[in-house]
């Protein structure tokens, strides 16, 4: 099910997830965009969890000058529970060539709001 008010709360966190790339803030990923037990597959990459994140999310912030991701579509597994969003990010590097993923993440409701716990990326 599609449901507008949850793709928003999505996207706001895109913005979060946006401000702390660019500013090189993997703490502010790990607390405000990314569950403590997220898994990462994707390419160049085997399934990934653990403290391994840190080190996959200080290459992103490294690389990265800008971010910018473009929701697709926000899909409800579980009201209130589950959500899957599919979106484009579009990062342009230190040295100004761009690159965009295809991402699927998988984002389930905590105590401390939505929390990114798959994420799943295609490098085109």
């Amino acid at each position: 099910m599609n449901d507008p008010q949850r793709s928003q709360q999505i996207d706001a966190l895109y913005r979060v997830f946006e401000k702390a790339v660019e500013t090189n803030d993997v703490a502010g990923l790990l607390s405000n965009f990314y569950d403590k037990d997220v898994v990462f597959l994707g390419t160049g990459l085997p399934l990934s969890q653990g403290p391994i994140v840190s080190t996959i999310l200080e290459g992103l912030c490294g690389a990265a000058a800008r971010v910018k991701v473009e929701q697709l579509q926000t899909l409800v597994i579980e009201d209130g529970k589950a959500m899957v969003d599919f979106a484009l990010v579009h990062v342009t590097t230190a040295d100004g060539s761009s690159l965009t993923d295809r991402s699927t993440c998988v984002f389930k409701k905590t105590d401390n709001g939505w929390r990114c716990v798959a994420d799943a990326f295609i490098r085109d």
